[in-house]
This record gives C-alpha cells, sequence and structure tokens, in this order.
C-alpha cells in the first residue's frame, strides 16, 4: 500500500516500479556484502588450513650424517613396480635401469608420503642398504628405518611402525605444529584454589603458578593451547605442590585437556620447579632466537634429547579416551638420586632437562580431531 503512493520510475521505454528498484538495489548489494563475506572466510580458511600447506622447496636438507649422500627419487606405478626418476624428468622402473642409480655407497633414496606403497614388506625390493627418506611437509624429511624394526625417525625421535597406515599417521603427526607461541609453563601451588589469568601478559615465558582445583577451572580458559605441568606420577594422580600438598588425577587432566583441545605436556620429575624452570628459559631463549617459532611435535620431543647421545628418542603413541592421543617418551635411565642445593637449583643449572626427567607424556587430540579444528573457517565453529 505505502510504495502504490510512489510515483513509478520511467527508464527509455520502460516502467519500473519503485519496490521493484529497491528490491534489484537490494540484491545487489546483498551480493556485494555476500562476495566480501565469502572472500574473507577463505582467507580465514587458509589460514587455519596453513599446517596442511605443502609448501614448495628447492633443495632436500638431509641429515648431518647424509650430508654427502645423493638423492635418488623412486616411487611406484599401478603394478606395484619401484621406479627411479631420471634427470630429464622420466621415470624408469628399476629392474630396467642400465645404469643403476641406486648403486655405490652414498645413495639416499627419497619418495613422497602420497608414494607410500600399500604394504610394507614391498619395501623389500629394494636395496637394503640404501638409507629411504620420506619427503613430508614444508621440506621435512622423515627416514625410514627398516632394521631391526620399521620406525619413523625424525632428528632425535623415533616412532615405530608397523603399517603403511601408520606410517602415515606418524607423519601426520611429527609434523603437527607444537603451538609453542601459545605454551603456558604452570607449577602447581599449595593454595588449592589460586587460578590462572585468562591472558598472559609480557613477551617473556614466565613460570606460572596455580592451585590444584583452581587447574581444571583455569583450563576452560585454554582452548587450542599448550599447558605444560611437572610433577611426580602416582597411582594416577600428578603431585607438584610441595609437602603436603594434594593431588590431581591424570584422568580429571586428560579429560579437560580433551574437552578444551588442549596440548597437555607432562614431565614427570622429583624436582618440577628446576624443571619448568628450566623449560621455560630454554623455551624463551629458542623464540627470541626464531628457532622455535615453527617447531612441530618431532621438534618439540627433540628438545629434549642429550647432544651427546646419538641415541634417538623412543615414542611410544596409543590412544587416550576420545578424539586424544598420549605421546609419551620414557628414559632408559632415570637417575632419581640427584641432589644439588638449595631447590636443586645449583647443580641444575648446568644440567640438561632431559637428566631430571622420568617420562615425558603428551596429549593431544588425535587425528580426526585435530583435521577438524584445522578445517575450521571460524576457530570456534565445526565445520
Amino acid at each position: 500500500m505505502l510504495f502504490s503512493l510512489w510515483p513509478t520510475l520511467s527508464v527509455s521505454h520502460y516502467r519500473i516500479k519503485p519496490l521493484f528498484l529497491v528490491a534489484l538495489l537490494l540484491l545487489v548489494f546483498s551480493v556485494s556484502a555476500s562476495a566480501g563475506i565469502f572472500s574473507f572466510l577463505a582467507k580465514a580458511g587458509k589460514l587455519g588450513k596453513a599446517p596442511d600447506i605443502d609448501l614448495p622447496t628447492t633443495k632436500l636438507e638431509l641429515p648431518d650424517n647424509f650430508k654427502d649422500y645423493s638423492v635418488v627419487s623412486i616411487s611406484q606405478d599401478a603394478g606395484g613396480n619401484w621406479l627411479v626418476k631420471q634427470p630429464d624428468g622420466t621415470f624408469v622402473r628399476l629392474d630396467t635401469v642400465g645404469s643403476n642409480p641406486v648403486d655405490g655407497d652414498k645413495v639416499v633414496l627419497t619418495l613422497k608420503a602420497d608414494d607410500l606403497p600399500h604394504s610394507l614388506d614391498q619395501f623389500d625390493s629394494l636395496p637394503a642398504d640404501r638409507p629411504i627418506f620420506i619427503r613430508g611437509k614444508k621440506g621435512y624429511l622423515f627416514e625410514l628405518q627398516r632394521e631391526p624394526s620399521p620406525a619413523l625417525v625424525y632428528k632425535n625421535v623415533r616412532l615405530p611402525v608397523a603399517s603403511s597406515d601408520e606410517i602415515h599417521e606418524a607423519l601426520w603427526l611429527l609434523q603437527r605444529p607444537s603451538a609453542v607461541k601459545g605454551v603456558r609453563f604452570v607449577q602447581l601451588s599449595e593454595r588449592a584454589d589460586k587460578v590462572l589469568p585468562e591472558k598472559v601478559y609480557g613477551s617473556r615465558l614466565a613460570v606460572e603458578s596455580v592451585g590444584q582445583s583452581g587447574l581444571l577451572a583455569s583450563m576452560r580458559s585454554m582452548k587450542r593451547q599448550t599447558l605444560v605441568l611437572s610433577g611426580r606420577i602416582e597411582e594416577g594422580q600428578l603431585f607438584g605442590g610441595g609437602k603436603g600438598s594434594g593431588g590431581i588425577l591424570l584422568g580429571d587432566l586428560r579429560r579437560s585437556a580433551a574437552d578444551n583441545d588442549i596440548k597437555l605436556l607432562i614431565l614427570e620429575s622429583d624436582h618440577p620447579a628446576a624443571v619448568l624452570k628450566k623449560s621455560a628459559r630454554s623455551m624463551d631463549h629458542a623464540l627470541k632466537n626464531s628457532s622455535a617459532l615453527y617447531d612441530n611435535i618431532g621438534d618439540l620431543f627433540s628438545r629434549l634429547s642429550d647432544s651427546k647421545n646419538n641415541q634417538p628418542l623412543d615414542l611410544q603413541v596409543s590412544p587416550s579416551g576420545q578424539n586424544q592421543m598420549a605421546i609419551q617418551w620414557q628414559p632408559q635411565k632415570a637417575d632419581r638420586r640427584i641432589e644439588g642445593g638449595e631447590d636443586g637449583l645449583v647443580l641444575f643449572d648446568h644440567l640438561h632437562v632431559h637428566v631430571l626427567l622420568h617420562s615425558v607424556r603428551l596429549y593431544t587430540p588425535d587425528e580426526a580431531r585435530g583435521r577438524e579444528l584445522d578445517s575450521r573457517i571460524i576457530p570456534g565453529l565445526p565445520t
């Protein structure tokens, strides 16, 4: 009724009602606005998926013990035959190559993760004395050790695998960002009700303090962050608040971490204050030097290794409740008799953190949950 009182507009010999004109303008505006919104969401989606983007690399950086080795790229055809990449970019079957490029004392074989065979038995047809590396994302290289038992090695970390599916899972896991920029080092306090502030101010990583009951309440405001705790683990509880203080059930910590998608790192030690102080100081130094900004899970554990020991850390991975997995490293020889000055800091100041640890446990979202979180366009809303 209201629009019928408006005069009609004449364009050439067409007569357009004002209602139609308003609708047309609204349509144009809504399309333009939608284009802007979807452009923004697309960019946000790309940012959310950034950890899974395969960045181009110009050169493979082999580990130091393979620096002087030559690299040969291999893959498989549809029939399961191994192919070798020639200098001109073409591939020929390994068993038909005239001058075999895999011969020689210092040759490593590399293949893409997408070219992994369906069965580990298919690696048996490759020369047993040739190291095999799998090319991951962003130039990461993972050595596939076949003897004495199959395992994936990244820097100072070794993860046993029993099938091609487990290799894919191990690759996904070790390449996950460790989120060190969102890490919080927390020491248990004797004040059970003490809570953490929701936000951390300042650029320096420091050890915070929280009570046993306050910790679980604080975890609800720590979504997608990394929480580092330390203490003794006895009868399924974590103790770290000094003499006479109570413990926290590991089951409650795991459930709270899973509910809030927290990476929960527990450093088991008889000297939690020393371990947290040294760990925070070491991580802060690495962040300031930009050496830890792009750490993945493999880098996180590698930083715990002994620089004087060439033996890798053997990790164990297992499910840990719904939407969560547990990764654990336990030193072969844990020395519980180390003592020092006040709080042990005099002696601990020049010791590696790993010397003080009895185990390292990381509870993190499993592959299905991790991929769902990465695919979110808006961080707080499921896709």
